[in-house]
C-alpha cells in the first residue's frame, strides 16, 4: 500500500512539473518542490502564482502591435514629409517664376505659371512734378503690380496695410524688384504710415 502512495505522489509531482512547464515555470524545480511540499500544496501554489507564459505571450503581442503601429506612424510621417517637400518645391517654383516676371521692366505682364493673369492697376494720382524729388514707384500688392505712384500714395497703401515691409517695390533705374525693407529711403514712409492712425 505504501508503494501505491509513493507512486501516486510521484505521479502528482510529475503532473505538477508538466503544469509548471505549461505555465512558463521551470518544470524540474517544480517537480522537486512538489516532492518536498507534496502535490496538494504545490498545486494550489502553482495556480496562485501568475502564468508566466501568458504574460510573455501578452508582452510579445503588445511588442508586435507596437512595432506595427510604429511602422505605420513612420510611414505616415514619411508620406506627410514627402507631401510637404512637394508643396515647398511647387511654391518655390511659383515664387521663382513670379520673381522672374517682377525682375523685368514694369511694362512686362505679371503672371504665375497657371494662375489668373495679373493686371496693372492705374494710379489715380498723377505723376510727380519734375524736380520735386519724388520717385516713381511700382509695388506688388498680392498678385498685382500697382503703379506708378509717388511716396504719398505708397504711404497710404502702407497705412491701409495693403503694403508692408515684405512687399516688393521697383523704380526706374533699379535692376530688379526688392522687398520694401531693403530700401532705406522707403523705411521712413513705412514708419510714418505705422505711426499715423
Amino acid at each position: 500500500m505504501q508503494e501505491f502512495w509513493v507512486l501516486a505522489l510521484l505521479a502528482g509531482d510529475f503532473a505538477i512539473a508538466v503544469l509548471a512547464g505549461m505555465r512558463g515555470r521551470n518544470a524540474i524545480a517544480w517537480f522537486f518542490l512538489a516532492l518536498f511540499l507534496t502535490p496538494f500544496l504545490a498545486g494550489p501554489l502553482l495556480f496562485i502564482m501568475p502564468d508566466l507564459k501568458e504574460e510573455t505571450d501578452r508582452k510579445r503581442q503588445h511588442y508586435q502591435r507596437q512595432r506595427t503601429l510604429d511602422a505605420r506612424e513612420r510611414a505616415e510621417r514619411r508620406r506627410e514629409e514627402d507631401e510637404r517637400k512637394q508643396e515647398r518645391l511647387q511654391a518655390q517654383q511659383v515664387h521663382a517664376v513670379l520673381l522672374a516676371k517682377l525682375a523685368g521692366p514694369p511694362s512686362a505682364p505679371l503672371s504665375a505659371p497657371n494662375p489668373p493673369v495679373l493686371t496693372v492697376q492705374e494710379s489715380p494720382v498723377p505723376p510727380p512734378l519734375p524736380g520735386d524729388g519724388s520717385a516713381v514707384w511700382f509695388v506688388a500688392v498680392g498678385n498685382e503690380k500697382v503703379g506708378p505712384m509717388d511716396l504719398k500714395r505708397l504711404e497710404e497703401l502702407c497705412r491701409t496695410r495693403k503694403v508692408d515691409e515684405n512687399s516688393l517695390v521697383w523704380a526706374p533705374g533699379m535692376t530688379h524688384w526688392v522687398p520694401l525693407r531693403e530700401r532705406a529711403d522707403l523705411l521712413s514712409v513705412l514708419t510714418r504710415a505705422v505711426q499715423r492712425p
